[in-house]
């Protein structure tokens, strides 16, 4: 399985149903944020850079550390005006964002 913290946040995904999974059977985390919406108004162009937004990612984190996931993790962002920004600059940002909200969890090479 993709641990997809926007689909997880926005289906309305239980914490205590993280402490469940499996970390063997994780493939992928996709790492992002979401804006301030209804859950009924999330689309891929309301993602945000990790951190931005209301997904309590440091507690996501932080569970997916205690049940031992240390897997991939990629950024999934589909927001358009991220799309029009130089490439290095989107991905040294993107990066700057991420490391900030694993590295409290997780060693990231």
């Amino acid at each position: 399985m993709t641990m997809d913290v926007a689909h997880f946040y926005a289906g309305g995904g239980l914490m205590s149903e993280l402490d469940q999974l499996d970390p063997r059977r994780i493939f992928a985390f996709h790492l992002d944020d979401l804006e301030d919406t209804p859950k009924e108004a999330i689309t891929d162009g309301t993602r945000l850079l990790p951190g931005l937004g209301v997904v309590p990612l440091d507690e996501i984190c932080a569970r997916l550390k205690r049940i031992g996931y240390d897997g991939p993790c990629s950024i999934e962002l589909f927001r358009p005006e991220y799309w029009a920004w130089p490439p290095q600059e989107i991905a040294s940002q993107a990066r700057e964002a991420a490391l900030k909200v694993l590295t409290p969890h997780f060693v990231v090479e």
